[in-house]
């Protein structure tokens, strides 16, 4: 075994297991280090429930075999504690589900609730899921702000004579200098308050997530590029060069990708005719996917499928390049997402 410090806590490592030893009362400072809610003022050897199941495993100190036991009544990780000195060992990787495991009952009762009548009716009504999942940590206020500044513009693409329809996207121009210019702007203009709502809604419920996940610069950054790579995506492809395109749906289409990649335990609501479900956001997103596919093929008129298809692809590789490292100080999600199931 050599010490090391981990979160304020004096703690000893297995250098062959990598396993951790903590002294008694050391387990829970580097939990309350992680949550300062997280667990009471006391031992862990204190605060443990019932005997669970014994164990081989021996306390490198006072020799005695150790004891299993549950975190908690909120955690259910188990944890192996020494009868004679109330030391406790954790496994190999075991320490951040310690951390985070007294949220996991909370967060599995917030997304697994059921649904209402007040669901299956705004979604009847409005076409629009309703997501199960995990509170944000902190405000999304770029989440809010991009609400508030595409509502603002939109009032002022009203107001104009043309629609601020020279700030729209046209395919055919690409390359021009007002072509650059418009993958950014077009993102700002819809063609309709229910284009808009429609749009926004999404944000406004995923996009608090992802935010939350990326940080407010980066995830700046992650839905204007979605828009951008969605406006290429459409000049590239499109059959109707001369038409406008306008719309944040590009942008949100990213937002979409990347919180099926980053959530997997979170669930909406899906509705075919008046039969409502709840199903996990991968598998809602999937199919999401296939419908905006299918679009595509057959071509409809109205709808730049070519730019939903675009951001789409930029949320899933960046989400997924990057997962490992969003998710290094997520403890709770990374448990959630292990414990997930795509039905």
């Amino acid at each position: 075994m050599e010490p090391f410090d981990e979160d304020a806590a004096e703690v000893d490592v297995c250098v062959r297991c990598g396993g951790l030893w903590f002294e008694a009362g050391e387990l829970a400072k580097a939990i309350r280090a992680y949550d300062v809610d997280a667990a009471p003022r006391r031992t862990i050897a204190e605060s443990v429930t019932g005997n669970l199941v014994s164990t081989p495993h021996t306390c490198h100190r006072c020799a005695l075999s150790l004891h299993a036991y549950a975190l908690s009544e909120a955690n259910p990780i188990h944890v192996e504690i020494c009868p004679g000195c109330s030391g406790v060992w954790l496994p190999h990787g075991e320490l951040e589900r310690a951390q985070a495991g007294h949220h996991l009952p909370d967060s599995v009762v917030a997304i697994d609730a059921a649904r209402s009548w007040a669901h299956w009716f705004f979604q009847f009504l409005a076409g629009l899921p309703v997501e199960f999942n995990i509170a944000p940590r902190r405000v999304p206020v770029v989440t809010y702000g991009l609400i508030a500044l595409t509502g603002i513009l939109f009032a002022l693409q009203m107001l104009s004579a043309d629609g601020l329809r020279e700030y729209s996207l046209f395919a055919g121009a690409i390359g021009e200098t007002l072509w650059f210019e418009s993958l950014l702007t077009s993102q700002f203009l819809h063609a309709g308050v229910i284009h808009l709502l429609g749009n926004m809604y999404f944000l406004w419920i995923l996009g608090d997530n992802v935010e939350d996940v990326f940080g407010r610069v980066y995830f700046l950054v992650f839905y204007l590029m979605a828009g951008v790579v969605a406006g290429v995506a459409f000049s590239l492809l499109t059959d109707t060069p001369d038409l406008p395109v306008l719309g944040a749906s590009g942008a949100i289409s990213g937002v979409i990708a990347a919180y099926a990649v980053l959530f997997h335990r979170a669930r909406l609501t899906f509705m075919l005719f008046v039969w409502q479900w709840k199903m996990a956001a991968p598998l809602y997103v999937g199919l999401w996917f296939v419908f905006n596919l299918a679009g595509w093929w057959v071509g409809s008129l109205g709808v730049a499928w070519e730019a939903h298809l675009g951001g789409f692809f930029f949320g899933l590789l960046v989400s997924g390049a990057a997962y490992r490292s969003l998710l290094r100080g997520r403890p709770l999600l990374r448990l959630m997402n292990r414990q997930a199931t795509f039905l």
